[in-house]
């Protein structure tokens, strides 16, 4: 954790949103960032209506630390089935109000149609026009691969050894329960592209493009290594943002087993 949080201060920035936070480490997380100037700190686990539940898949939440003043929103708002993997703030900095998202999304392999819910939920929630500046960040677990246009493939569809995509019909999850592809891939495209027509741009993109195959996750097994950009930033253009980049030293010094994603953003006054 020292080491985590040392590097994580030395990037010099404002706002830190940590995923798979423990409600045992979220404390000692907020304490050690207080001590170095992130005087603002809020734990999903803070919001939870009922500690009891948050063991084995559920052990994990969301932390955001701030240099400047935030406050929750609440968590309520945001339909889904575990909702200790989402936390909702504001954010003031100077005269501009900015309502800031981090989500960590399970994974579809051993949690289901679960996973779709996440997606469905947090789409519902953020579908909308918003006069405040937004931003959605975290580990989304989607999508599987980019087309070279930027186009998601997403876990609703196969990928044929020729390279040909198409959805798969149904899928039955490990608790039972079976759905459409359709349905799958829907929940995703909605989150990672969707968004955009609601001011949700995925800022990577945004600033560098569909050439750049950046990867901040990795499987390996069966004697193969396939990367996934599985961590995103998508905020309001209103916040003008000018770089985006993924530290992949974390991920290389075995700090993570992700590579962070960093936005810088020229926040103006909203008029």
């Amino acid at each position: 954790m020292d080491e985590q949080i040392k590097c994580l201060v030395n990037r010099n920035a404002d706002v830190i949103a940590l995923q798979e936070v423990l409600a045992r480490t979220a404390p000692s997380f907020c304490k050690a960032f207080r001590e170095l100037g992130f005087a603002h700190s809020i734990s999903s686990f803070d919001l939870a209506p009922d500690r009891a539940c948050l063991v084995r898949a559920r052990r994990y939440g969301e932390l955001i630390v701030s240099r400047w003043p935030i406050a929750c929103l609440p968590p309520a708002e945001v339909r889904v089935p575990w909702p200790e993997r989402v936390l909702s703030v504001w954010l003031r900095v100077s005269d501009t109000l900015v309502e800031i998202h981090s989500v960590g999304i399970p994974p579809g392999i051993s949690n289901g149609w679960l996973k779709v819910e996440m997606f469905e939920g947090l789409y519902q929630r953020l579908a909308t026009s918003c006069p405040i500046p937004r931003i959605l960040c975290g580990d989304f677990n989607s999508p599987q691969i980019e087309l070279p246009d930027g186009t998601p493939v997403t876990w609703g569809q196969d990928i044929g050894r020729d390279g040909s995509v198409s959805l798969w019909t149904t899928w039955k999850d490990p608790q039972g329960r079976s759905d459409s592809g359709g349905r799958w891939d829907r929940a995703e495209r909605h989150l990672l592209s969707g968004l955009a027509e609601y001011d949700l741009i995925d800022v990577f993109r945004l600033i560098n493009g569909f050439e750049p195959q950046e990867f901040s996750w990795y499987w390996r097994g069966r004697g193969r290594t396939i990367g996934r950009r599985f961590d995103h930033i998508l905020a309001s253009r209103k916040l003008r943002p000018r770089s985006c980049h993924y530290l992949h030293h974390f991920r290389e010094s075995s700090l993570s087993d992700h590579s962070p994603i960093e936005a810088d953003f020229d926040i103006l006054p909203v008029s």
